[in-house]
């Protein structure tokens, strides 16, 4: 095991742990509010997460971890990226949902550009 001075604090291989631990309830929760549609929570949660790997990968840097650590690195790592895979399925679904709405949008436009004009005009029948 080994252990680096972080500017004010040593970092340990179980520090690291931690981080990785609170990153995989982090995915959880991800996975949660994409599951719930809460679209604008998870993109706020989204940007914790960036900010949290950042942090653990230099965190982690020149650490060396013991049997026992690496294999809980790797339950953990498995489940984040596992989560992170079914988070991002929803936001494609999402995506493609948004996709269809706005081509819905364009095609009523391009309907109200060629016949807008015409169809907004009454007809006789309806001055009667």
């Amino acid at each position: 095991m080994t252990s680096l001075n972080r500017g004010e604090r040593t970092v340990t291989p179980i520090d690291v742990l931690r981080r990785y631990e609170r990153l995989c309830e982090l995915t959880r929760v991800m996975r949660t509010r994409a599951q719930e549609r809460a679209w604008d929570e998870l993109i706020d949660l989204q940007v914790h997460y960036v900010e949290s790997v950042e942090k653990l990968a230099k965190s982690e840097k020149g650490l060396s971890f013991d049997i026992a650590q690496a294999e809980r690195k790797v339950e953990l790592l498995e489940e984040i990226l596992e989560n992170d895979l079914e988070v991002r399925q929803h936001l494609v679904e999402r995506r493609e949902v948004l996709d269809r709405q706005m081509q819905g949008t364009r095609n009523r436009q391009s309907l109200e550009q060629a016949y807008g004009a015409s169809g907004r005009q009454r007809s006789p029948i309806h001055e009667l």
